[in-house]
């Protein structure tokens, strides 16, 4: 049986294609987040830090981790901000604790008790040592 239907394959489109794809992904990769730009070092640390979290220790609350950052612009006259100028929030695991989590062996990470906090909704801040 021969090629019956079936269309010439065009060698160009594949090329164009491609290329299409790639700057589609590289603008997707560049676009403005929520108006503040691209992400923040702290945030792709903290990303990786809850990925090595769940690899080890299971799927953590939703809640449990921000891996944001966000600024606002408030004034004292606010009663939920308190402040005067610029209020940064950092991502929750970030500098020394971002770099211990993800350094640390699932099994270290377990015997020292960091999962058990990691999972639990209300365990508090989560630390390395």
């Amino acid at each position: 049986m021969g090629d019956i239907g079936v269309p010439p394959r065009r060698e160009r489109g594949g090329t164009w294609t491609a290329l299409g794809l790639a700057l589609g992904v590289v603008t997707l990769l560049n676009a403005p987040r929520n108006g503040q730009g691209d992400f923040r070092r702290d945030e792709l640390e903290c990303e990786e830090a809850v990925a090595h979290l769940e690899r080890c220790c299971g799927e953590l609350p939703p809640e449990r981790v921000s891996c944001e950052f966000g600024e606002r612009d408030c004034d004292s006259s606010e009663e939920d901000c308190g402040c005067s100028g610029s209020n940064y929030v950092f991502p929750d695991l970030h500098g020394d604790t971002a770099d211990c989590l993800r350094q640390r062996s699932c099994d270290e990470l377990r015997a020292a008790g960091t999962c058990a906090v990691a999972l639990d909704p209300n365990g508090g801040a989560i630390r390395c040592q």
